[in-house]
């Protein structure tokens, strides 16, 4: 390894243990409230450092959201291969279905919705950088599937907030008003298959 790849990588971790110290700090502490000296320090670098990566808390709290989208949503993944659209949307669902049970989502978004009213940009970081990316992938793959025929998708973009919806309802929403609910492999597994199947059943061809 050359002195610049190992500085690259060195570089790389840590801003990944700044992502994930931010991460907690912002749950824990709100927006508004976390430090950015704090996160430096839970992260166990300098905040010098902390500036060369992030020179404001608005850029880290959406490099946070990035980061949570892409790991949990696969967003970094190639859309599924057409020709099978229950195979290709039961990825997606999984996917999104993962993601919405990651440990610090729920108190990650419940700190969003308490922000929001002082500072509305946090919700639209939230939106920007991970729903709609994934909600924009669905819709292109939907899309793709309906132009060879195999199903039947007039209005993709309403589609994809369908698929959306059906999981968030029984993934996300009852975990998020009702404390220390579980939702099991299992469960997860069933609400994504059954909305594919809703949604493939609504989208037949003609």
């Amino acid at each position: 390894m050359t002195l610049e790849e190992y500085q690259a990588q060195v570089a790389r971790e840590k801003r990944a243990a700044l992502l994930e110290a931010a991460l907690v700090q912002f749950t824990e502490d709100g927006y508004s409230r976390a430090s950015l000296d704090r996160i430096a320090k839970r992260a166990g670098i300098s905040s010098a450092t902390l500036y060369k990566h992030f020179q404001t808390k608005d850029q880290l709290f959406g490099a946070v959201t990035e980061k949570i989208w892409a790991e949990g949503a696969s967003l970094d993944l190639p859309a599924p291969a057409i020709g099978d659209a229950r195979a290709g949307l039961l990825q997606l669902a999984r996917e999104y279905a993962a993601f919405l049970r990651r440990p610090l989502i729920v108190p990650f978004f419940r700190m969003i919705i308490a922000e929001v009213e002082r500072a509305p940009e946090l919700g639209q970081e939230l939106y920007l950088r991970g729903k709609k990316p994934w909600l924009d992938r669905v819709t292109a793959y939907l899309a793709a599937e309906h132009e060879v025929g195999h199903l039947h998708v007039p209005d993709t973009a309403m589609a994809a907030r369908q698929l959306a919806g059906m999981i968030n309802d029984m993934v996300f929403w009852p975990r998020f008003l009702v404390k220390d609910l579980i939702v099991t492999d299992e469960d997860a597994e069933r609400v994504a298959v059954e909305a594919v199947a809703t949604l493939i059943a609504r989208h037949a061809p003609m």
